[in-house]
């Protein structure tokens, strides 16, 4: 094909394709529609009666212009009108049946009522709207949705009716939707939608004139508007939506359900009480309630308390708590008690358990999230019936933990025979990056006793613990036990962890009493990602300390406030920090129960000021460029870094496991300055108790520090054996971007050739 076709020959295309977008759409062919208008008053079935000169069928619309009754079996039409100062009667003393296959409008001053019979039916198929009045002495079901501008009183006498819509209900301002007073029984709302209330809605007339709504969606729905009377009567939610899709929020302005006995049950999605009004309910009408698997309660209301009641209640699916005031139980027994694979999530509000918050059986799992608001739990009297489970019980491995913020208070012990649990929480998944455990608070009585875990069982896992000052308790470990997070004993408190080992992650503050005892199984061990802080008002005398690699502990000025067990040892894997006043004196750092750990002395008549001493210890440390491997220098490294330099006698410490096989006679003290190690002047060596070798050397100044080998000077770190991150090369990236220009030059120049 020769250019000049092949161009042409686009052209063409273009051109057809155009004049075929201008062209007309032909409309398919549409079944023709007849309007049927009441021409009199009287019944449905007679044929004069109708301007279409027959009783009309599928494929009418019709327009009722006069009182008309509806007294045949089943009419079946296509849409509805009923005009203003007219009446609909649907049906006689026969049940009759309406379906209108599309919309269904109702004017103002128009009435649509029933006849005697009570089997009446009206099907719509499309909406419903209504600017009159509708007394329904007969049952309707509406695919689409109900506007309701008029009047809508739900039945005409003691015949129970149900009002079925799929779609959703809107009851505008000056609206009614309402349950008359002489219905006398309970009618049935079915709503598959939103409802909108900004008139008049009243389930519950008066005592015996009442409605009950029930909210069967199959995705989210929401009850709003700032009607002043929204009165429910008893709500059921029965959302079939998927998860995170079946939610029935209520945030109207003035919800108000029935008060005594509750208003709620839940078989299917999750009932959200929004919004800002004020209410205080039991909710739920059944004392012991459930809420099943596949159903929930969502309290994100902060003027919503639910109130507790005489029981237990079983949680099968999920409780999940935004604002508000949740209350379980009015006494001893009032647990919350989970199923297998539930769900509890706290973000905010109170929730407050007379009795435990607990499995059913030890076995049941859970997927527990806290990132706000308050638990407690115990709240009542000391529980003597829990059998086998604690206040706060997660006990299976097969649950889930995660908490950033909010506090868990256990109010009262747990006085079950034997050794009670009050907390206990061996979830395998755990996400721990806030909130706290509190054992006591200021309405707990004086004296009580805490046990954190049960007698067998996995390790415990916490937040941050904070043990009461008031009436102050005694807490007690009764299995290993991790804090992720501060430990604080407060002032006549006591934390008891003799017999297990404890590992903390945040600040230790003790201002009561620790208590421990023993060697390696009752090791506390350090292992924070950030600095930690041991500090208080009072001693902390622990057995034996670890401080893991990467952990960072500063430990307090007062020499006395961290000890050791004689049998105890402290190894440090990571980082030792303390700072302490040098002005004309002697002052040990690090010297932890004489001989437990040695830091580094310094001896000087000069004033230091407040002086900083960090020691990175064990294998794994590396001081120099050499690498922790090194021969030349133990494994430990110093900074020591004073308010003011000055000279100084330095002696530097460590144990014979990190002396690294540098002989004590040949040890030194290294001090890096402008770029090198220089060894300190006056040296001298020795050994101390518990396997502690030292070096002792004067030094002009303070800087990095090292225990060295007196015949192997330390490699200084240079630049040239720092590793740097390098650019991207762009060689290849343009060398790829001129291959294709060319490419494409020659390309174009062989289509300019084309004849």
């Amino acid at each position: 094909m020769s250019r000049k076709t092949f161009l042409q020959f686009i052209f063409g295309l273009i051109a057809i394709l155009f004049l075929w977008t201008l062209s007309p759409a032909q409309p398919a062919a549409a079944t023709p529609e007849l309007l049927c208008e009441s021409v009199s008053a009287g019944n449905w079935s007679v044929t004069a009666r109708w301007s279409c000169g027959r009783v009309p069928t599928t494929a009418d619309d019709v327009i009722i212009s006069h009182n008309v009754t509806v007294n045949v079996n089943t009419a079946n039409i296509i849409s509805l009108t009923v005009n203003s100062g007219v009446t609909l009667t649907i049906g006689d003393g026969t049940a009759r049946t309406l379906n209108v296959a599309g919309n269904m409008s109702i004017a103002t001053t128009a009435i649509v009522n029933s006849g005697a019979n009570t089997g009446h039916v009206l099907n719509v198929g499309g909406n419903l709207t209504n600017n009159g009045t509708v007394t329904p002495g007969f049952n309707i079901n509406l695919t689409g949705n109900l506007v309701n501008n008029g009047t809508i009183n739900v039945g005409n006498n003691n015949t129970t009716r149900t009002i079925t819509v799929n779609g959703s209900v809107t009851n505008n301002a000056g609206a009614a939707l309402q349950v008359p007073t002489s219905s006398d029984t309970t009618h049935s709302l079915i709503v598959g939608g939103d409802f909108t209330n900004d008139g008049t809605f009243n389930a519950r007339t008066d005592g015996n004139s009442l409605m009950t709504t029930t909210f069967g969606g199959t995705s989210n729905q929401i009850v709003s508007g700032t009607g002043t009377t929204t009165n429910f009567n008893l709500i059921t939610v029965n959302n079939t939506g998927g998860a995170g899709n079946n939610i029935v929020e209520i945030a109207s302005t003035n919800f108000a359900p029935r008060t005594a006995g509750g208003f709620l049950t839940l078989t299917n999605g999750i009932l959200r009480l929004a919004g800002s009004y004020t209410l205080s309910n039991n909710v739920f009408t059944l004392a012991n309630y459930g809420i099943p698997a596949t159903a929930g309660i969502w309290l994100d209301n902060p003027n919503v308390t639910i109130t507790g009641q005489n029981s237990q209640i079983s949680l099968n699916g999920s409780i999940r708590i935004t604002q508000g005031t949740y209350n379980i139980g009015t006494g001893t027994g009032g647990d919350l008690r989970y199923l297998n694979n539930s769900s509890f999530t706290m973000e905010g509000g109170v929730l407050n358990v007379t009795g435990f918050f607990r499995p059913d059986s030890v076995a049941n799992t859970i997927t527990f999230n806290m990132s706000g608001g308050t638990i407690t739990v115990n709240n009542f009297t000391s529980d003597t019936t829990s059998g086998s489970t604690g206040s706060f019980d997660i006990s299976a491995a097969g649950s889930s933990f995660t908490m950033s913020a909010g506090t868990i208070i256990i109010r009262r012990e747990n006085s079950s025979t034997g050794t009670a649990v009050d907390y206990r929480n061996v979830a395998g998944t755990v996400n721990i990056t806030g909130g706290t455990v509190q054992f006591g608070n200021n309405a707990s009585p004086s004296g009580e006793t805490y046990n954190i875990g049960a007698t067998t069982g996995g390790t415990n896992v916490l937040p941050n613990v904070v043990i009461n000052q008031t009436n102050p308790p005694t807490v007690s470990l009764q299995r290993p036990t991790v804090i992720q997070g501060s430990l604080t004993i407060n002032s006549g408190s006591t934390f008891v962890a003799t017999g297990y080992a404890l590992t903390i992650s945040g600040d230790w503050t003790n201002n009561g009493t620790f208590t421990t005892g023993g060697t390696a199984t009752r090791m506390t061990t350090f292992n924070g990602t950030s600095p930690q802080t041991i500090g208080g008002s009072s001693n902390s005398v622990f057995s034996s300390i670890t401080i893991n690699s990467g952990a960072h502990v500063i430990l307090p000025g007062n020499p006395t406030q961290v000890q050791a067990a004689a049998a105890g040892t402290i190894t440090n894997n990571g980082t030792l920090q303390q700072t302490r006043t040098v002005n004309n004196a002697t002052v040990q750092f690090m010297t932890i129960s004489t001989d437990r750990y040695r830091g580094v002395d310094i001896n000087t008549v000069n004033n230091l000021g407040d002086v900083t001493v960090t020691i990175r210890g064990n294998s794994g440390s590396t001081c120099t460029s050499e690498g922790a491997g090194s021969p030349n220098y133990a494994f430990r490294c110093f900074d020591i870094a004073p308010t003011n330099q000055a000279a100084a006698r330095v002696t530097l410490w460590a144990t014979t496991g990190e002396q690294n096989g540098i002989a004590t006679a040949n040890l030194a003290v290294y001090r890096f300055n402008l770029g090198d190690w220089q060894v300190g002047t006056a040296r001298t060596t020795g050994t101390g108790t518990n396997s502690y070798v030292f070096a002792q050397g004067d030094v002009p100044g303070f800087s990095g520090f090292l225990l060295g080998n007196v015949n192997v000077v330390p490699t200084a770190i240079t630049l040239g054996q720092m590793t740097t991150a390098q650019p991207a090369s762009w060689v290849g990236v343009g060398l790829v971007g001129l291959l294709l220009l060319l490419l494409t030059a020659g390309w174009l120049k062989r289509v300019s050739r084309m004849p």
